[in-house]
Formats: C-alpha cells, sequence, structure tokens
C-alpha cells in the first residue's frame, strides 16, 4: 500500500502540522475511528450473511415444499388407481 519512503513522508509532515504534543492525540483519534470503521464493517458484513442465509433458507424451504407436495400428488394418483382397480 505505502512504502517506507512514503510513510515516513507522513511521519515528518504529521510532526511539523501537529507538533509533537498533539501528534499522539492525533493518532489515538485515528486509532479509534479506525476500531470504529472496523465495527461497522463487520455488523454489515454479519447482516449481509445473515440476509443470505435466510434467503437460503427461503429457497430449501421452498424446495423441500415442493417437493412434498409433488409426493402427496403422486401418492393421491396412486390411491385414485387402487380405488378404480377395487370398483372393476
Amino acid at each position: 500500500m505505502f512504502g517506507a519512503g512514503e510513510i515516513v513522508l507522513i511521519v515528518i509532515l504529521a510532526v511539523v502540522l501537529l507538533g509533537p504534543d498533539k501528534l499522539p492525540e492525533f493518532a489515538r483519534s485515528l486509532g479509534k475511528i479506525y476500531a470504529e470503521y472496523q465495527k461497522a464493517r463487520r455488523e454489515i458484513e454479519l447482516e449481509l450473511f445473515r440476509i443470505e442465509e435466510s434467503q437460503i433458507d427461503n429457497s430449501i424451504k421452498n424446495d423441500i415444499k415442493k417437493i412434498i407436495s409433488d409426493d402427496v400428488g403422486e401418492s393421491n394418483q396412486v390411491i385414485e388407481k387402487d380405488q378404480k382397480n377395487e370398483k372393476v
């Protein structure tokens, strides 16, 4: 991402612009902002995973319902054939 020269340049600029007194406070603030970013990112990823999982669950449930209804339909056809054969 950044080379060693670029990082050194950023540190020098930070010391010059902020001064050595405010630099630790600024670094803490950046750390807190980064931590909040990571937390929000994890929450979004988790929510997306839950949504995807829910959609998969619904898809599986629909497939199972279809299989059951197909099996019930086939069973009803067999029963109807048996009933017709008994009447004859």
